[in-house]
């Protein structure tokens, strides 16, 4: 997840800390309403986990 953060911020000339930003804050708007969250590690190819 680390090399596709930093991969997407040099595409967009951003540090990985906005796109990271944008990532917390597009969470919290589409869950702003829920009182239980999707809090489960989600499965990733190759079986490797958050």
């Amino acid at each position: 997840m680390y090399a596709q953060v930093l991969s997407m911020a040099e595409a967009n000339h951003v540090s990985s800390a906005w796109i990271i930003r944008a990532a917390v804050l597009q969470f919290l708007e589409e869950h702003q309403a829920q009182l239980e969250l999707p809090l489960r590690q989600p499965q990733y190819k190759g079986g490797e986990t958050l």
